[in-house]
């Protein structure tokens, strides 16, 4: 079970950006620019995104799980993952717990993200249900647009551009897809991808 618990603070791109790459110089398409950016936003790097649950900029989630896999490790569903805020469970008695976040080993990088015992310690008694275990965590590439790859960026750019000179998805009888440049540059960090 997956649950925000604090949205992205800014997008990976500004209207100024895109007006840019639009030559428009008028406030009169703002408000609609900036929605193309939110949607185009969530298609790359949102939960069900392009980038294969990869999330731009930092944001809080809570993923519950029944318990760890036979490794002994806990998958996280976002990734790159840049911090562990809490660990909490249900015990044997179905008594909420809470662990020690530093006994646990985060093991991340650009695609995935696991958390793991440390040498000394294991996994609790979980209580058989399907939010046994939570772990509330922080993901993304950082909190400013700048830790957002370039690719992904400009993958978005070419996106917003595309979605703002098009606004059906078929025109003159014919479907109008995304630019190839769009999905080469989004290829790039595709998660499991080697670029």
């Amino acid at each position: 079970m997956l649950s925000r618990v604090a949205a992205p603070s800014l997008t990976p791109v500004s209207v100024d950006e895109c007006k840019l790459d639009l030559r428009i110089d008028h406030t009169y398409d703002d408000s609609y620019i900036e929605s193309l950016i939110e949607a185009a936003t969530e298609y790359v790097g949102g939960r069900d995104g392009l980038l294969g649950n990869k999330l731009l900029i930092s944001q809080t989630w809570n993923y519950s799980a029944d318990g760890v896999d036979s490794s002994s490790c806990l998958v996280l569903p976002f990734s790159p993952v840049i911090s562990i805020v809490s660990i909490s469970y249900y015990d044997g008695d179905e008594v909420l717990q809470t662990l020690t976040v530093s006994d646990y080993h985060l093991f991340t990088d650009e695609d995935y993200a696991y958390l793991k015992p440390k040498t000394d310690n294991t996994w609790p008694t979980i209580y058989n249900r399907p939010d046994g275990i939570t772990v509330q965590f922080i993901a993304g590439f950082g909190a400013a647009a700048s830790d957002v790859p370039i690719n992904i960026r400009k993958a978005i750019r070419f996106i917003v551009a595309h979605w703002y000179e098009n606004r059906t998805a078929i025109a003159f009888g014919q479907p109008k897809e995304l630019p190839m440049a769009a999905d080469a540059l989004i290829n790039m960090s595709r998660k499991g991808w080697v670029a």
